[in-house]
């Protein structure tokens, strides 16, 4: 993937973008405690605020969201600066999992609540926004990114390789011709 930061810094504003424009019109158009059907039986717009967290756990607990957003903003931070990531589904991932936590982050600081609005019938038990679906995708995607593709190949071949990328052309050299030729079967 040709230039993964800017394609991570386009991804997060876009779907930021995206979250902060609905709850705009959502507080502008749709009074709190308003239901809009979209799609009879299936899809409704049910404008409400959320101190809490997903199903409305931790109410009221700002103390706590504040540490999960800084604490999620080192996590990105160091696996960017740490993994280099060069492909799609991780930087797709954390993109997405960064516009989530800033959306509703946004929120919290501005209104003390999150506001949601979607609800669809086949999750009676949530009504969401933007920010938490990519939340939600960006770990799925990144869960899979992990487990089935490059994210646990890297990690062993950095162990095997004392800690150092073999893509990053900055990383140190072996330091013997015969640690040079082994273990790296990667493409």
């Amino acid at each position: 993937m040709r230039f993964p930061g800017r394609w991570f810094v386009g991804i997060s504003l876009g779907m930021l973008a995206c979250d902060q424009l609905l709850k705009l019109v959502q507080r502008a158009f749709i009074p709190l405690g308003t239901t809009v059907t979209v799609i009879p039986g299936l899809f409704y717009l049910r404008s409400i605020q959320n101190s809490g967290a997903a199903f409305s756990i931790l109410q009221d607990q700002m103390s706590i969201f504040y540490l999960v957003a800084v604490i999620m903003a080192v996590f990105l931070i160091v696996f960017w600066l740490y993994d280099h990531p060069r492909t799609p589904l991780p930087v797709i991932s954390t993109a997405l999992i960064a516009a989530g936590g800033a959306g509703n982050f946004i929120d919290r600081v501005a209104f003390g609540a999150v506001y949601d609005l979607i609800n669809v019938t086949f999750f009676p038990f949530a009504i969401f926004n933007i920010a938490d679906l990519c939340m939600t995708f960006g770990v799925i995607i990144f869960g899979v990114w992990f487990i089935f593709f490059d994210g646990l190949s890297d990690l062993s071949e950095r162990k095997h390789h004392g800690g150092h990328d073999a893509d990053d052309p900055g990383a140190a050299a072996p330091s013997t011709p015969a640690a040079a030729n082994q273990g790296d079967e990667r493409p």
